[in-house]
């Protein structure tokens, strides 16, 4: 650390000496940052907040370097503020990515005044709100599935009557209709748009309704290998490699076969359409935690989803393909979350999509 750095580190730690043990142990992060926006002290959970084993990676570094990678003070800066005004800065949400994972933590600044009165410093106090902020996102879905189910009723009652008139007579008409000519092409459209309307009811209603859920004691290995078997006419046709890598220990889960079994055909045969005309998909199941959960990767060498479309891909009616519905996904994660499960996508655009499924392995209890 360069000297006047030091030496300022020495003089805020006597200004702070009385309350710094407190603020050592909390379990939010705190730093000090001086008017030149170089942080000269923090506390364990910062460190620890941030992967920093070395306190030299901190100290002296200038805060916006260190958060946002920028070369002067951010935009709206709660601090500046908090240097002009003596007053204590608004709550700002900062969205960082630590290694693999991204975490959300609130930031709030309070001013340090020195022994001549004047605020030289400010004290930073970081909250992580990710497992809040994550839960509020579940809270929005679960407020927007409710209201889904209400309109799903009357969806059921008012459009499925109608619905299956309309199909039933273009079958018939169809079935009387001469070989090519107008009628029939329009006919043909009528009934396609009738089965795809029928779907979309079909969805809304699984989507909404509450999943019955009969637990059995298995294994997730038989249920990928019946999807697998399904599908394997669709990657033949398209020319897609299948790769299974299984771990020889198989640990028994409490599961719902067919609700997993629509969740594993569901991701591969949206990595399969992502592979057209050839590619790789490969699925690994292996446990982590000493044993404590077994984790279900499948990745494809397909088109990939664009970073903006990935935070969409569990929004109900959202989707990118022509036919779709946008249900998909949505489902997936209501029956992974069923099994107390939890459910991740990664993927770049061109590279490929990675979708890891976390579930609890079965404990006997031993009395």
């Amino acid at each position: 650390m360069e000297a006047n750095n030091l030496l300022e580190y020495r003089k805020i730690n006597d200004f702070l000496n009385n309350t710094w043990v407190i603020q050592e142990n909390l379990e939010d992060g705190i730093f000090i940052i001086n008017r030149e926006y170089e942080i000269i002290r923090v506390n364990k959970s910062f460190i620890n907040i941030f992967n920093k084993i070395k306190i030299d990676e901190i100290l002296g570094k200038k805060c916006f370097s260190l958060f946002d990678n920028n070369k002067s003070i951010c935009d709206n800066c709660p601090v500046e503020k908090t240097f002009k005004e003596g007053t204590f800065g608004q709550h700002v949400i900062i969205r960082q990515k630590i290694g693999e994972e991204n975490i959300i933590l609130k930031e709030t600044p309070f001013p340090l005044v020195d022994e001549n009165s004047a605020i030289s410093y400010a004290l930073v106090y970081l909250r992580d709100c990710t497992y809040e902020d994550t839960l509020e996102m579940q809270l929005r879905s679960s407020d927007l599935l409710i209201g889904l189910g209400k309109l799903a009723a009357g969806i059921a009652h008012e459009m499925r009557n109608p619905l299956g008139n309309i199909t039933a007579a273009a079958q018939y008409f169809l079935s009387k209709s001469e070989n090519g000519g107008d009628k029939k092409k329009y006919l043909k459209i009528i009934l396609r748009n009738s089965v795809r309307m029928n779907k979309v009811i079909k969805n809304l209603l699984n989507l909404a309704k509450p999943h019955e859920v009969a637990f059995t004691i298995g294994t997730i290995y038989k249920i990928i290998d019946d999807v697998c078997l399904l599908v394997k006419a669709r990657l033949l046709k398209q020319h897609v490699q299948l790769f299974r890598k299984f771990s020889h220990y198989q640990p028994k889960i409490l599961l719902d076969e067919k609700l997993l079994e629509e969740v594993f055909l569901n991701i591969i045969l949206n990595a399969i359409e992502a592979m057209p005309k050839r590619g790789k998909l490969t699925i690994t199941v292996y446990t982590e935690h000493n044993g404590d959960e077994v984790v279900i990767n499948v990745t494809d060498t397909g088109v990939g989803i664009s970073e903006d479309n990935l935070d969409k891909i569990y929004e109900p009616f959202f989707t990118t393909k022509k036919d779709g519905t946008g249900f998909g996904l949505s489902l997936v994660r209501q029956i992974v979350e069923l099994h107390k499960g939890k459910i991740d996508v990664k993927s770049k655009l061109d590279y490929g999509t990675e979708v890891k499924i976390i579930l609890p392995t079965y404990k006997e209890d031993i009395l």
